[in-house]
């Protein structure tokens, strides 16, 4: 990797060299962000802007936004930036040189290189390990021998057409089937971080033994992890997931996305299950629109992915008590993220699978039609006694600390009404008692954003000078300022690299300079704050910047000989040599006024 100062990196330059560094240019400079981000996200223009809801964190006001002009993107609520190859690095999750690569396929641009085993980025060998594996479980459940797996499913209603179209496979019961399958085609370091096996003083084994296997994707349609069926009824725990590796965030998956979306965005509706079998049996019996939460609460950022796509969601739970608790907290998770809930009772303790099989896809149609809004079911199967005052009183509590964390003025009033009916209390009673505990619990309402960068001022507004392409600005600024005067570290990384390279087509280029996620969002903050000015007065606010900055150098030397100057008096020290440095910086701030009046005449 090639390094400039201050541990400056670049690193479009692999250590293998394979694409030339003048097409990696081209593709950057080919890109357009908006084909880029508007397959992802729905961008409205306002100015010279693209705006839309941010897909790195949930929201319900679009504060995500695009210059077409500098080739950025840049969140104000989350701090999220970068350009076009940032972006599909961060929503895909996939490395520099397979952003680079979709890219040049969309724009017909040939990379020229060679891609050979031993250079294959690591996250592209940990997608690569999970499609072998998934193989091998594809394999085993066509095995002859494993008959009994596809009889299974057959029992439940399950078609063969499913099975394939799911990708459903079968772990055999063997502790190293799939290390055996691995082992030679992947480095010990690479198996073990797969979270595919388990490590052991007696060696490493397979996670998965004789359990049905659901290959679980991301967003992009890539698998990064597996769900883990038991058979064989002898396993307290019936289901097995992958654990959180790399690739795989558990909290941001929804299982059955890549194959539903289209229609859920078609349909601006989703019908949510907890399971693997549930969606299964749901899809294949006409309801294709429908996601699963993998038998984990609904979280905020599968939230934030419904909410690119839906308004409405069709909650169909388990209909036991675990189900109907984890209704209510996906309900209020849904609220909070702007989407309107509606519950599916399931009855008899049963689950959307078992329900559809014993009593037929029509009968679950018919409780689609009478859906029940959150208050309603929470009132309907709290275990709180209503006649009782101070059981009451609890769930009123309840409902209102969930109340407060939705930020709609409207939800929470006609929610409040609602709960007033139902539990025959005063609504003014209610409101009353909601704006009190709103009051107490303010730090729940405050949006937690990323803390502004706290740069100075004047340097900021000298790098958007040095990247406003203008090159009589940008001259006067080298000669007058050095890189090193920058104090702030980042900054003056950008400095000296603006120095060394003073034509940049895009400024977006100065994203992919530095390495760390923090430091791309900073650079995308400072690029979309800046503002095209004239000739004149870029060149006016560069003199007025560098003669500000050397000031405050001068300043604070001349505050600390002051300080120094009233210590010695105090010791009754000779003060001749401080008083004469004080003196001198006296003298450099009225020379500063001088360059300023100076400078500003040659401008005219």
């Amino acid at each position: 990797m090639f390094k400039l100062k201050f541990g400056l990196k670049i690193p479009y330059k692999n250590k293998m060299n394979k694409i030339p560094q003048h097409i990696i240019d081209q593709v950057r400079d080919t890109a357009e962000i908006y084909d880029i981000v508007s397959e992802y996200v729905d961008l409205k223009q306002r100015g010279n802007n693209f705006f839309g809801l941010c897909p790195f964190h949930n929201e319900k006001t679009p504060s995500f936004s695009i210059s077409p002009e500098k080739e950025i993107f840049h969140c104000f609520g989350c701090g999220a930036g970068g350009n076009s190859i940032t972006f599909l690095m961060d929503y895909e999750k996939i490395s520099f040189i397979e952003a680079l690569e979709k890219i040049a396929d969309k724009y017909g641009i040939s990379l020229n290189y060679e891609k050979n085993k031993t250079s294959l980025d690591f996250f592209t060998k940990l997608y690569e390990i999970h499609i072998s594996a998934e193989q091998l479980f594809i394999n085993n459940i066509n095995n002859s021998s494993n008959k009994n797996i596809k009889e299974y499913f057959y029992n439940r209603g399950i078609q063969e057409k499913t099975i394939t179209d799911f990708k459903i496979g079968f772990a055999n019961d063997s502790w190293n089937d799939l290390f055996n399958h691995l082992k030679t085609k992947f480095s010990s370091d690479l198996i073990n971080k797969s979270g595919l096996f388990i490590n052991s003083k007696k060696g490493t084994f397979d996670r998965f033994r004789n359990r049905i296997i659901f290959p679980i994707r991301n967003k992009s349609n890539k698998i990064v992890g597996f769900g883990g069926r038991d058979i064989s009824g002898n396993d307290p725990a019936k289901y097995l997931n992958s654990p959180e590796t790399q690739i795989y965030n558990k909290s941001e998956i929804l299982y059955g996305l890549p194959e539903s979306k289209d229609l859920i965005r078609k349909e601006k509706t989703a019908f949510l299950v907890e399971g693997y079998m549930d969606l299964i049996q749901l899809h294949q019996n006409g309801i294709k629109n429908i996601v699963a939460s993998s038998g984990t609460s609904l979280t905020i950022e599968q939230v934030s992915q419904l909410k690119k796509f839906v308004d409405n969601v069709f909650i169909v739970y388990d209909g036991d008590n675990a189900g109907r608790k984890a209704s209510i907290a996906a309900s209020y998770n849904l609220l909070r993220g702007g989407i309107n809930p509606k519950i599916i009772e399931i009855p008899n303790q049963q689950d959307p699978d078992s329900f559809v099989k014993n009593n037929g896809i029509n009968n679950l149609h018919e409780l689609i039609k009478k859906p029940l809004d959150i208050l309603t079911f929470q009132f309907k199967y709290s275990n709180y006694d209503l006649n009782n005052s101070s059981e009451k009183s609890n769930l009123t509590k309840e409902i209102i600390n969930e109340l407060i964390k939705i930020d709609d003025e409207i939800i929470q009033t006609d929610m409040i009404k609602k709960m007033a009916e139902l539990i025959k209390i005063d609504e003014q009673f209610l409101l009353k008692r909601f704006n009190q505990v709103l009051i107490n619990n303010s730090k729940i309402q405050t949006i937690k954003i990323k803390e502004k960068s706290n740069f100075n001022l004047k340097e900021r507004e000298l790098i958007r000078l040095l990247i406003s392409g203008n090159k009589k600005v940008f001259m006067l600024i080298k000669k007058n300022f050095s890189a090193n005067s920058f104090k702030n570290i980042l900054l003056k990384k950008i400095g000296f690299y603006l120095y060394e390279n003073e034509q940049i087509k895009k400024s977006s280029k100065l994203i992919d300079i530095f390495e760390t996620k923090e430091n791309k969002e900073t650079i995308s903050e400072l690029l979309f704050s800046f503002k095209d000015f004239t000739e004149k007065e870029d060149l006016e606010t560069a003199i007025e910047c560098i003669i500000s900055l050397e000031k405050i150098e001068i300043k604070n030397k001349l505050e600390t000989q002051r300080i120094n100057l009233k210590e010695i008096e105090k010791q009754g020290f000779d003060k001749t040599e401080t008083l004469s440095n004080i003196l001198k910086l006296r003298k450099q701030l009225d020379e500063l006024n001088l360059k300023q009046n100076k400078l500003l005449k040659e401008i005219k």
